[in-house]
């Protein structure tokens, strides 16, 4: 606990009261240990004090012991963390025992793909090509509107099937082209 550098806490579940921090508790919120022993978790988690308890209950009990929040820190700024938390009996007294990881950068690579993502899947739906993708087994996994257009086929006809467009006759040369680009070869 004193040793660790991830931001670690004792709670009170029934309070709410922080019973102990951690020197790496210290160093990521910029409170003393002194300033943060006479606060209550509800001063640093965003939920509201209803919802903060029932999640520490459901710690307490053992129900659930990962938790995504936001936090607040001393100077004023909120980061999302990852906590993980559950019971622990001290001398007799029954607490939680949290540990706490910032996962700020995490969450903002996370919806910088999500909007890449979203951003290409608008690209390829307004394109005047038709476009589509296929798994590894050769299935449709996507079809764009031009593709229905061109190809004539609806993506309610063609997704999960095999490609549509490769005749039967050339279907042993497709499969071995697609061979030889899952294992990276150049075509």
């Amino acid at each position: 606990f004193e040793n660790s550098h991830a931001a670690m806490m004792l709670i009170d579940p029934k309070s709410g009261a922080i019973v102990d921090a951690n020197p790496g508790a210290c160093a990521y919120y910029s409170w003393t240990r002194e300033q943060l022993l006479s606060m209550r978790i509800g001063d640093i988690n965003t939920l509201s004090p209803a919802e903060i308890q029932t999640e520490m209950s459901r710690a307490a009990a053992a129900q659930r012991n990962h938790f995504l929040f936001r936090h607040r820190r001393a100077d004023g700024g909120v980061r999302d963390v990852e906590v993980f938390s559950g019971p622990i009996s001290i001398e007799g007294r029954s607490l939680l025992y949290s540990i706490v990881h910032d996962i700020s950068e995490r969450k903002k690579a996370e919806e910088a793909l999500r909007k890449s993502e979203e951003f290409q899947r608008a690209v390829i739906a307004c394109s005047p090509i038709a476009l589509f993708s296929i798994d590894p087994e050769g299935r449709v996994m996507s079809w764009n509107a031009s593709a229905e257009r061109i190809l004539g086929w609806s993506a309610e006809e063609v997704v999960g099937k095999p490609l549509p467009i490769v005749p039967a006759a050339n279907s042993a040369e497709f499969n071995e082209i697609r061979e030889k680009s899952l294992r990276g070869e150049i075509l």
